[in-house]
């Protein structure tokens, strides 16, 4: 009989939390389940940490020789599993012991819903986010009560995607739509969830599905190279899933919202460099225009969602300026 799940699980230097991981895996109340692991070419002692316990509860453990990323790492393991349902989870994430049933449940209730995750908590039981949000000018953040914390972290009108630190998926829609091979680190989420919701399918909050999340323990800081990857992929995310008139109308003022945020973090952060790191992301867009609008023009024929449709779930006022404005120590959460 074929798992109900096929849980991946994607490493990077992740020894002091993977453990943790795979035993809520082993221990949710839902049992029809496999369990893949991709060690992304990891510096430390993630593959001799886990390896008597793959043994031991037959996981599947794929060890890459080079960092592929994520995107294609999770690629990887998809070949290799056989669950109606995905669920992805960071290495640094670990369940609730009825975190997959509670999604489950959501699932079996619509066959619109594509799509899933649950509220995130820190270790110490704060939340963390609720799933994500994302403004109209591309910059994202998780519903945690901390940013815009007069929106209502339950008010699903501004729930946009769904957190990547452990959600579920149908392996069809998966199928479908993917990882962009493009993004080898962030925005993988936001992109699957805006090209599910082009589709006109149905992305699920779960707050009875309970996980919990160190957050950003590979790349803890905004580091120069976090912000480039960030930059790059927003770009990128935006100008083959927005219609033309939204390119036209919006990007300008994204790319002189983000060359503002460059400004800020050479002023706050040492050391200085944010402003290259944009201009290089800016660069690689360039480069890659004619395979974006290439996506662009294969994912419009596909679409069903207006942009009066996809700005109802959006926050219309700029996250960077809010933050700018605050000088707020939080870095855009991914």
């Amino acid at each position: 009989m074929n798992p109900d799940i096929s849980y991946i699980v994607i490493c990077f230097n992740s020894e002091n939390y993977v453990l943790k991981c795979i035993n809520s895996i082993l221990n949710q109340s839902h049992t029809n389940n496999e369990i893949i692991l991709v060690d992304n070419n990891s510096t430390d002692d993630t593959i001799s940490t886990v390896k008597g316990l793959c043994i031991k509860n037959n996981i599947k453990l794929i060890s890459n020789t080079t960092n592929l990323g994520y995107s294609n790492a999770i690629a990887m393991a998809i070949e290799k599993t056989k669950g109606e349902f995905l669920a992805i989870l960071n290495a640094d994430s670990f369940l609730d012991a009825n975190w997959a049933s509670n999604l489950l449940k959501a699932f079996r209730s619509d066959e619109k819903i594509m799509s899933a995750s649950g509220k995130v908590l820190f270790p110490n039981g704060e939340l963390q986010s609720s799933g994500g949000m994302m403004d109209k000018y591309g910059a994202v953040v998780q519903r945690d009560g901390k940013i815009f914390n007069s929106r209502k972290i339950h008010d699903n009108s501004f729930f946009f995607y769904n957190d990547g630190s452990s959600f579920m998926i149908r392996r069809k829609i998966f199928q479908e739509t993917s990882f962009d091979p493009n993004l080898f680190l962030y925005y993988e989420d936001v992109d699957l969830s805006w090209k599910i919701r082009m589709l006109g399918y149905k992305i699920a909050y779960v707050p009875e599905a309970i996980s919990y999340h160190y957050m950003g323990q590979s790349i803890p800081d905004m580091t120069l190279s976090k912000f480039y990857h960030i930059t790059r992929n927003r770009i990128y995310v935006c100008q083959k899933n927005y219609s033309l008139r939204n390119i036209i109308c919006r990007m300008p003022i994204m790319l002189f919202l983000i060359f503002l945020s460059a400004i800020f973090y050479d002023i706050k952060k040492k050391p200085a460099g944010y402003m290259s790191a944009f201009f290089k992301a800016l660069f690689w867009n360039i480069i890659n225009l004619r395979s974006a609008r290439r996506e662009q023009r294969k994912l419009r024929l596909k679409n069903k969602l207006s942009d009066k449709e996809l700005d109802s779930y959006l926050i219309s006022k700029s996250i960077e300026l809010d933050l700018i404005r605050n000088k707020s120590n939080q870095q855009f959460s991914i």
